[in-house]
């Protein structure tokens, strides 16, 4: 979990070196750690270690890396950034690292998954004390395609992402074959960091809490960046091997609250532009609706941590 009010949240990528991947719009507008001097003037922090809020340990982040596409041109399919703690994470009954989504599992992708984080759950800016869970149903253009997206819809009985959900993850659970045991097990994995949120607006853009729907008959739409398809550049930035991030090595404890799990929806399959390709709720929308995005600032589970930013630095209107 990063900020404090809560920022964003993001997934460990490994304990030792400690480094967690985020959105990068959570960081990107502010001055990097190491030009904080004395050391101990250094504002960030994140929280990690539990489901709850309170019980979480606290580290200071010393380093963060952009994606190089989204701190040259801002490209959303890119908005990741590696943050690095000043010392060790340890595992616990609640803490395993993240495992994404393998490129060979492409074509066999899921058809729903969990959205978890630690984002503002009110209008009027309520943070969770527990992590929370959003089921999504997921679609995505042709192999090779960037980002993922999903879509909810605002109303009395579902739920969707908001501010402090940005760098959060998408996730999936697929069978693992343990080559020791021989064993199958459903495990959780990563398909996407949320990025952005189509068709809603701030009614208080100095209270940045829970955005509200554009139109009550267009669909909310929730982006998320592809992990799988920029692997290289986590395994490089890393330096952590491809098989590493992609495979399970030990068991995962999931301890995540059922009552905000959200009922599927059935949706309709539409087009955003030529590249992005969404679900709404509705087959007649043209092929470019023009809904107008929200970036988000985020939360994050089992494997996921919470951002800590001072507030003045929140220049940016994600979730």
């Amino acid at each position: 979990m990063l900020g404090n009010p809560h920022l964003c949240g993001g997934v460990i990528v490994s304990f030792d070196p400690p480094q967690i991947l985020t959105a990068a719009h959570c960081v990107i507008d502010s001055p990097h750690p190491s030009t904080y001097t004395p050391a101990d003037t250094n504002p960030y922090y994140a929280g990690y270690g539990h489901t709850d809020r309170r019980m979480q340990t606290i580290d200071t982040i010393a380093d963060w890396t952009i994606h190089p596409n989204y701190a040259t041109a801002n490209e959303p399919q890119y908005d990741l950034a590696i943050v690095t703690m000043k010392r060790p994470m340890q595992r616990s009954a609640h803490v395993e690292r993240a495992i994404f989504w393998p490129p060979s599992r492409q074509e066999r992708q899921p058809e729903q998954g969990a959205l978890i984080g630690f984002g503002y759950v009110e209008d009027d800016g309520t943070e969770p004390r527990y992590l929370q869970r959003l089921t999504l149903e997921i679609e995505q253009d042709t192999t090779g395609t960037t980002t993922i997206h999903t879509f909810a819809a605002f109303d009395a009985t579902t739920r969707s992402a908001c501010h402090g959900d940005s760098g959060s993850p998408l996730l999936a659970h697929a069978l693992f074959m343990d080559p020791a045991s021989h064993i199958a097990t459903a495990r959780p994995y990563v398909l996407g960091l949320l990025t952005r949120i189509f068709g809603v607006f701030d009614p208080d853009p100095t209270q940045l809490t829970c955005p509200v729907r554009l139109d009550k008959n267009a669909p909310v739409v929730q982006a998320f960046c592809n992990v799988s398809t920029v692997l290289d550049w986590l395994a490089q930035t890393t330096h952590l091997s491809i098989d590493h991030l992609t495979k399970p090595d030990a068991d995962h404890s999931w301890l995540i609250p059922e009552r905000s799990h959200q009922p599927s929806l059935s949706p309709f399959l539409w087009r955003l532009n030529p590249f992005l390709w969404f679900q709404g709720l509705y087959p007649a929308l043209s092929s470019n609706y023009p809904l107008p995005g929200n970036a988000a600032a985020t939360t994050a589970p089992s494997f996921f941590l919470c951002i800590c930013l001072p507030v003045m630095m929140l220049s940016f209107v994600f979730f």
